[in-house]
């Protein structure tokens, strides 16, 4: 029976086995993180492992364990046990990229409703746009105006 396992590799290998698995027909999982709007390449979820779906009675269990570039299964108080199908399903969730939507930047002075960690739902005015995907706001807090910089998607 299929069944998804972790599996320990060399460092920077990843893709190259999962090529080899693929030559295997065996499915492979390597969690990606990838930013928005970023040139930089993706980067691993789990740097040196990766979720390879094989049914550990077959031939192909061996031939897995064997590539080379696997250190060794990870296994759970001594013994082989698969991830569970649920765990893999969530990560695939949470790592689909996202539709992304076009922000609409307020314009300086326009009153706005802040939504970050501690500060949901505070009024605030909006003051300029920063670099790295940030602005500045203008909030009334503790009996003073402050200045805060926060992510451009926090302001609604």
């Amino acid at each position: 029976m299929l069944e998804w396992f972790l599996f320990k590799v060399n460092a920077r290998s990843e893709y190259r086995i999962t090529a080899l698995c693929r030559q295997l027909d065996l499915r492979t999982f390597l969690p990606v993180v990838t930013k928005a709007q970023s040139a930089s390449a993706p980067t691993l979820l789990f740097p040196g492992y990766l979720f390879i779906r094989v049914d550990p009675y077959s031939p192909r269990w061996r031939q897995v364990q064997h590539l080379d570039g696997v250190q060794a299964l990870v296994r759970t108080a001594g013994e082989i046990r698969p991830v569970e199908l649920s765990l893999i399903l969530s990560l695939k969730r949470r790592l689909k990229p996202k539709a992304t939507k076009v922000l609409q930047i307020p314009e300086p002075g326009q009153s706005i409703q802040l939504n970050y960690f501690g500060f949901e739902q505070i009024d605030a005015i909006f003051e300029e746009p920063c670099a790295n995907e940030r602005c500045r706001i203008l909030i009334n807090i503790l009996g003073g105006e402050r200045s805060l910089t926060v992510p451009i998607q926090a302001v609604v």
